[in-house]
């Protein structure tokens, strides 16, 4: 049987993590949520008014986490309807680091009941 190792980059995580989007050239001071959230990537709700190739800071509010760990500069690849990919290229150090652990932990499971079901049929 062959074991396979664990990936050296966290993958990406789909649970929303609200933030805020910031561009001193554009005007833009917003708010969003951050799903599919990696260490390069991200894809963000806003009603912001973006378009591909427009360079965004952003603020993300990570469960748990005693600050906002801050991106510098997240380029936007695509708009749609109230929602953008991102790839995020100016993560400093020391966020980068409080963004990998927060990646690799587990993520909870929604809670599963155990009763059983029934199921009514005439």
């Amino acid at each position: 049987m062959q074991h396979r190792r664990p990936s050296q980059h966290p993958v990406a995580l789909r649970v929303p993590i609200p933030c805020a989007l910031y561009s001193s050239v554009e005007g833009i001071h917003d708010e969003g949520t951050l799903l599919g959230l990696s260490l390069t990537h991200g894809h963000v709700e806003t009603s912001a008014a973006v378009v591909p190739g427009m360079t965004l800071a952003l603020f993300v509010i990570l469960p748990g986490a005693s600050r906002a760990v801050v991106i510098e500069e997240a380029l936007v690849t695509w708009v749609r309807d109230g929602e953008c990919g991102l790839r995020l290229e100016g993560l400093r150090p020391e966020d980068t680091v409080i963004l990998t652990h927060f990646l690799r932990q587990p993520t909870p499971m929604p809670a599963v009941s155990t009763a059983p079901r029934y199921a009514l049929a005439d």
